[in-house]
């Protein structure tokens, strides 16, 4: 009795199982925990023995499916490495030839892209290139007018009348001013301009003007008058009436 209870336990103790539900048991089953693959199985191109004959791929154009995307390379995956390229896949802007067609990006519209030499945001307008993606150093923005100063750019802080166009707006603040009087200077900061008189003004720390001086008389102390000789004439003529 104990001898028969004994064999009936050994046996279904090493009973082959069917794991994978496939309808094929660990007695013929390859790999019992994927139902794709057993005995009665199709083979396709995807690195595997789908059909457990004990060769991978046969008869689906040759060779294993190494990125495990369904194609093998002799099924005309063009990038065996990379599993969303195949033939099929959809092709996006990303520079490579995603569906194997033999043209990457078809379809996609491109961007144009500007260098930004100087790191600060903004792109020389003259770089501009068009592709998908855009190259190190390249950005969207075209608007930069010294790509070779983070510190000039649009909306950067202008310093007034250094010669500089910090934000870009086409002029340097303070620096266009013109002198425009013959006592008093009008002109701002950094006016270059000469004017016919003197230059008086003491808040144009910037103006260079060479203007000069209109001389009316002598003012060196115990210089003579410029008319002197002809008062001292009339007073000789005025003292000969009296008498």
């Amino acid at each position: 009795m104990l001898t028969l209870a004994f064999a009936l336990f050994a046996s279904t103790a090493h009973a082959a199982v069917d794991a994978d539900g496939d309808g094929f048991d660990t007695s013929s089953d390859c790999d019992d925990l994927n139902a794709a693959v057993n005995p009665g199985a199709t083979e396709v191109a995807d690195g595997l023995d789908n059909d457990c004959d004990g060769t991978v791929d046969e008869g689906t154009g040759g060779g294993p499916d190494s990125d495990g995307d369904g194609y093998s390379p002799a099924a005309g995956d063009c990038d065996d490495g990379e599993k969303l390229v195949h033939p099929g896949a959809t092709e996006v802007c990303n520079g490579r030839d995603d569906n194997c067609d033999g043209t990457a990006d078809e379809g996609i519209t491109a961007d144009t892209w500007y260098a930004d030499a100087d790191g600060d945001g903004f792109g020389d307008p003259g770089t501009g290139i068009t592709q998908c993606s855009g190259p190190a150093g390249y950005v969207h923005d075209n608007t930069d007018c010294d790509d070779g100063s983070a510190a000039v750019h649009p909306g950067a802080t202008e310093v007034e009348a250094d010669g500089i166009d910090q934000d870009c707006d086409g002029t340097d603040a303070g620096g266009t001013g013109a002198d425009t009087g013959d006592t008093a200077d009008t002109g701002a900061g950094g006016d270059t301009s000469a004017d016919s008189g003197a230059d008086t003004s003491t808040a144009d720390t910037g103006d260079t003007g060479t203007g000069t001086t209109h001389t009316l008389c002598a003012t060196t102390p115990g210089a003579a008058l410029p008319f002197a000789g002809a008062l001292a004439v009339f007073a000789a003529f005025a003292r000969r009436k009296r008498r």
